[in-house]
C-alpha cells in the first residue's frame, strides 16, 4: 500500500466549503424509513441536499416518503420506473446531485450524527472513498463488529483488497477493513471518473466498485470509529442463497487477480455456503468433506462462517 502524504491529522475538522449529499437507498422499507431518515437529519454537519431514491416500492414507502420529506429542505426524492436495484439507484442519485461527496445511507441502518463529519475530514485529506466502523445487527441476536483499523490515506494494491474480500486473508494493515456501501462515502467527481457502479451488481456492489477503484489507482481511507448501526432485515431481495449469487459473480468478474487454483476454492466456498443457507445439510455436510483444501486456503472466511453456524445452531437447540 503507498500511504498519502498530507497535511490534516485525522481529528482536523474539514472545510466548511466542503459539501456532501446524503443518498438514501429505499426498497419496501416502510417499517424502517422512519429512523434512517432520522439518522440523516440528525448529523452534526447538515447534507447540502438529501437525495431518495425509491426502487419502485410495492409497499407504502414511496408514499410514506413524500409524506416525511414535507418541510425539508434541499431534499428530492425519486422513483425508479421499474425494480433496478442499488447500483442503479445510486447512479441516479449521483447524476442528480451536485455535492462535492456522496454519502450513502441505508434504509434500515441508523447513521450516528459524527458519521459525515469523519467523512469530510477523511474527503479533505485527499481520500476518494472512505470508510466508517459499523455493528451488523440481525433478528436473531448475532452481531458482528466491523471496526476498522485508521488507516490514513492510502492506494491499495488491487490484488490485496480482491485477496481480503474473497478469501478474508489480512492486509498489511494493523487490523481489519471493512467496505459495506452503508457505511461508505465517495467523491463524487471520482465516482463519475469510473463510470458510477455496476449495475448488473444488484448485491455487493461496493466489493466490486471498491476492486475497481483500487485498480484504477484510487485514494481510500478508513476510520476506526464506530458510526453505523446496521439491521439485517429478513427481505427476498437479499441475503442467504440471493447473496452467494453475487459473491460468484463478484469473484468470477476478477478472477484474473489470481490463479486458477485459488478462484476455483473460492466457488467451493461459496457452494458450501449457499448450501448452508438453503437448508441443504446433506449437500452441506458432503461438500465440507469433499473439500478439505479449502479449509487451508481461506482460513478466515471459514472461521468468520462457523461462527455464524454455531449461533444459529445454538439459537435452534434453545428454542
Amino acid at each position: 500500500m503507498k500511504k498519502i502524504n498530507c497535511e490534516l491529522g485525522l481529528n482536523t475538522a474539514p472545510k466548511q466549503t466542503a459539501t456532501y449529499a446524503a443518498v438514501l437507498t429505499t426498497f419496501n422499507a416502510v417499517d424502517t424509513l422512519d429512523s434512517a431518515l432520522e439518522s440523516i437529519l440528525n448529523q452534526s454537519i447538515q447534507p447540502s441536499e438529501i437525495l431518495i431514491i425509491d426502487d419502485c416500492s410495492t409497499d407504502e414507502t414511496y408514499e410514506r416518503l413524500l409524506e416525511k420529506i414535507k418541510g425539508i429542505p434541499n431534499t428530492k426524492v425519486l422513483r425508479n420506473p421499474s425494480n433496478m436495484g442499488q447500483s442503479y439507484s445510486k447512479n441516479l442519485a449521483s447524476r442528480e446531485c451536485t455535492s462535492d461527496l456522496l454519502i450513502f445511507f441505508d434504509d434500515d441502518d441508523i447513521a450516528h450524527p459524527e458519521r459525515s463529519r469523519e467523512h469530510l475530514g477523511m474527503m479533505q485529506k485527499g481520500a476518494d472513498i472512505s470508510f466508517v466502523s459499523s455493528i451488523k445487527k440481525y433478528p436473531n441476536s448475532y452481531q458482528v463488529l466491523c471496526k476498522n483499523n485508521d488507516s490514513g490515506v492510502l492506494e491499495v494494491n488491487a490484488v490485496a483488497i480482491f485477496r481480503r474480500l474473497a478469501f478474508g486473508e489480512k492486509m498489511s494493515l494493523k487490523g481489519d477493513i471493512w467496505i459495506p456501501s452503508s457505511t461508505s462515502a465517495i467523491k463524487r467527481d471520482f465516482l463519475y471518473s469510473l463510470n458510477g457502479f455496476d449495475v448488473e451488481m444488484r448485491r455487493l456492489e461496493d466489493a466490486e466498485f471498491v476492486v475497481r477503484a483500487a485498480l484504477n489507482n484510487g485514494r481510500f481511507a478508513w476510520s476506526s470509529k464506530i458510526l453505523v448501526d446496521r439491521f439485517y432485515t429478513v427481505s427476498p431481495e437479499k441475503g442467504g442463497t440471493k447473496e452467494m449469487l453475487y459473491e460468484e459473480k463478484f469473484i468470477s468478474k476478477f478472477q484474473f487477480l489470481v490463479e486458477p487454483r485459488e478462484y476455483k476454492k473460492a466457488l467451493r466456498l461459496i457452494m458450501i455456503r449457499r448450501a448452508y443457507f438453503a437448508g441443504q445439510k446433506l449437500e452441506f455436510i458432503s461438500l465440507i468433506l469433499k473439500s478439505p483444501n479449502v479449509f487451508l486456503a481461506v482460513p478466515s472466511r471459514v472461521l468468520n462462517f462457523f461462527r455464524r453456524l454455531s449461533h444459529d445452531w445454538s439459537i435452534r437447540n434453545a428454542k
